[in-house]
C-alpha cells in the first residue's frame, strides 16, 4: 500500500501557511486606519504630553514625542505614542486609548523644526509683510526614534562662537515642531506605503496659538527679549507702510509669530510696567568697575539698544560682557563688538525705572 502521509503532511502545511497569512490579512485589514499625527511635548519632570504650545524657564529639559491618531472599526480613536500621558485640545486622552507602535510594519519617524524662512528682513509694505513664510528644517541628529529630547536651537545660530554651555543649558526663545512618519509595507520595501506629517509651515501663522511649540525665556526683565530668540526679525523701511504694518506686527510680537525691535521694546515696557520716560540714561565708560548694572539694563549708543545679558569681563562693564542685540536678527554678541570705537555708552536700569 502507498503511503499518503506525505500528502496529508502537505496538505496540512499548506493550510497552516494559508491560516497564516489569513490572519495576517484580517489583522491588517482590521487595523486602525491613520487618521492624524500630532507632536506633543513633555517638560522634565512632568507626567503628560501636550499638543499646545509650552512655556518653559530657560534650560528646563523636555522631550517630544510623535502622537499617530488612528480610527478603529468600530470608530475609536486610539494613539500610537511612546508617551505615558496624553493632552490634545484640552482633553486629557485615556491611557487605555494609549498604545506603542505594534510593529507589524515598519515606521520612520522624521523630525523637523518649522522656523521663519530668514532671521531678519524688511518689508516696504502690508503685501510684502503678509507675504512672510515658513519652513521646514529637517533634523537628521535627533534620530528617527518616536520620542526624542528636544532643542530649541534655530537653523541660523545666534549664539557667540565658543558658548557651548550656554547653548546647551540655556538656551532659551521659541522653537516650533513637525514630526513626519513614513510607513512601509515591508522592511524590504524602499518606497513607503504610507506618509503622514504633522502641522508644518501651511499652518502658520494662522494656527500659532496651537502649533506645538517651546517657548524658554530667561527670567525678570529678560524675559520678553529672550522669548523672541529663533523668530524672524521683520523691520518696516517706508513710513507710508509704518501705520498700517504696527497693529499686525504687534500682534505678532505677542503671538511670538514674528517681531520689530520697536514692538519689542514696547513688549518689554508694559511687561515691566514702566514708560519709556522713566527710564534715566546716564553716559558710562566701558572697564567702569563702579557701574552697578546688572542683566535686563539698557544700553545704547546712537541708534543700537541692547540688553545686558550677563557680566563676563572684570566688575562692571566692558567689553567682554554679554547682551541681547537686535540689529539685524535676535543675537548674542559681546558688547566690545556692538559699540566700537571711543566714546561713553548710555545705560538705564531697570530698577531705578521702576522706582
Amino acid at each position: 500500500m502507498r503511503d499518503i502521509r506525505p500528502a496529508w503532511i502537505a496538505a496540512a502545511l499548506v493550510g497552516v501557511v494559508a491560516a497564516v497569512l489569513l490572519v495576517a490579512r484580517i489583522t491588517e485589514v482590521a487595523a486602525p486606519v491613520p487618521v492624524a499625527l500630532w507632536v506633543a511635548i513633555q517638560p522634565d519632570g512632568d507626567d503628560i504630553a501636550r499638543v499646545r504650545p509650552v512655556e518653559l524657564a530657560a534650560g528646563t529639559p523636555f522631550r517630544l514625542h510623535a502622537v499617530l491618531e488612528a480610527e478603529t472599526l468600530r470608530n475609536e480613536r486610539v494613539f500610537y505614542t511612546e508617551a505615558r500621558g496624553l493632552e490634545i485640545g484640552g482633553e486629557v486622552i485615556a491611557a487605555t486609548r494609549l498604545r506603542p507602535w505594534p510593529g507589524r510594519r515598519k515606521a520612520r519617524v522624521l523630525w523637523f523644526t518649522v522656523e521663519g524662512s530668514t532671521p531678519y528682513r524688511e518689508a516696504a509694505s502690508l503685501e510684502e509683510l503678509n507675504a512672510m513664510r515658513f519652513r521646514e528644517i529637517f533634523q537628521a541628529d535627533w534620530g528617527q526614534a518616536w520620542s526624542v529630547v528636544g532643542d530649541l536651537e534655530p537653523g541660523v545660530e545666534n549664539f557667540l562662537p565658543g558658548a557651548e554651555a550656554v547653548r546647551r543649558d540655556q538656551r532659551f526663545g521659541t522653537q516650533r515642531f513637525q514630526v513626519r512618519i513614513e510607513i512601509f509595507a515591508g522592511d524590504s520595501d524602499l518606497v513607503p506605503e504610507l506618509r503622514i506629517v504633522s502641522w508644518g509651515s501651511e499652518e502658520l501663522p494662522g494656527r500659532a496659538d496651537q502649533f506645538p511649540a517651546v517657548t524658554a525665556s530667561l527670567p525678570a526683565a529678560l524675559e520678553t527679549p529672550s522669548r523672541v530668540f529663533g523668530l524672524t526679525q521683520i523691520e518696516i523701511v517706508r513710513g507710508e507702510a509704518s501705520s498700517a504694518a504696527r497693529p499686525l506686527m504687534a500682534d505678532w510680537t505677542d503671538r511670538l509669530i514674528a517681531f520689530s525691535r520697536a514692538t519689542l521694546v514696547q513688549r518689554w515696557l508694559a511687561d515691566q510696567e514702566i514708560a519709556w520716560e522713566d527710564l534715566a540714561w546716564q553716559g558710562v565708560e566701558s572697564g567702569s568697575g563702579s557701574t552697578a548694572v546688572r542683566p535686563g539694563d539698557l544700553l545704547r549708543a546712537g541708534g543700537r539698544l541692547v540688553w545686558l545679558l550677563e557680566d563676563r569681563g572684570a566688575s562692571g562693564l566692558d567689553g567682554e560682557d554679554w547682551c541681547l542685540d537686535f540689529d539685524r536678527g535676535a543675537r548674542v554678541e559681546r558688547l566690545g563688538d556692538v559699540f566700537v570705537g571711543e566714546g561713553l555708552v548710555e545705560w538705564a536700569s531697570v530698577a531705578s525705572a521702576r522706582g
